[in-house]
């Protein structure tokens, strides 16, 4: 079933719930899910932890961890997550991805990967490859420009997908659902002063989605 939706909140609303399909269908069991590999270490004051994100990455195997302290924060990078693994930041509030061109800050391009701790400025995380079993949560997302309100997240044709506990802030479009998403769980997210900003865009965009869940979330 094809359905959009828009939401453009001005005012505080608090427990928002809608399924975007009279049928039910449920989540993978992936919310919280853990790795059991080797533990990669961006910055931080131990020898041979890595300077760059993408160079743990690259260096990581399925099924790690790459942990980045936030002592050698903002990182001035563009990321790309080609393998499953855990991206954890020491500290949502302090560990900072910076993207200075309001565009891609962290592409997603495989299966089973887990966003977790991060404050990402100026940039957004991006799927558009289709992939599966994805979790972002207690993640930050602001867009600091004053006039270009960039999106937040941004997801085509992917399915069991988590959405949980981030903040959006100064985003014109927060979460963008765009072409066959599937089986997406949207819950306790913070928007702050985002679609009203930018003339006329919204908070969750969704077009052409099934079993989407949108609950307990705040409007701001």
């Amino acid at each position: 079933m094809n359905m959009g939706i828009v939401l453009g909140i001005v005012i505080l609303v608090i427990g928002i719930s809608f399924t975007c399909s009279s049928d039910s269908l449920p989540m993978s069991n992936i919310e919280g899910f853990t790795t059991e590999g080797n533990i990669l270490y961006v910055g931080g004051s131990e020898g041979g932890n890595y300077t760059n994100i993408q160079d743990a990455i690259d260096n990581a195997s399925d099924g790690d961890i790459v942990f980045v302290y936030d002592d050698s924060s903002p990182y001035f990078e563009t990321i790309v997550l080609d393998k499953p693994i855990d991206l954890i930041g020491e500290d949502r509030d302090t560990t900072v991805i910076e993207n200075s061109h309001f565009t891609k800050a962290i592409g997603i391009k495989s299966n089973w990967i887990n966003i977790n701790g991060f404050t990402i400025r100026n940039g957004s995380i991006q799927d558009w490859y289709g992939f599966s079993n994805i979790v972002i949560s207690n993640n930050h997302i602001i867009n600091q420009d004053e006039i270009d309100f960039g999106c937040g997240i941004i997801l085509f044709y992917v399915k069991n997908f988590i959405i949980n506990s981030n903040t959006f802030t100064n985003c014109g479009t927060s979460i963008k659902l765009n072409e066959c998403i599937k089986n997406v769980t949207i819950s306790n997210n913070f928007f702050i002063y985002n679609s009203e900003a930018n003339f006329g865009e919204c908070e969750i965009d969704c077009f052409e989605g099934e079993f989407i869940t949108i609950s307990n979330n705040t409007f701001l």
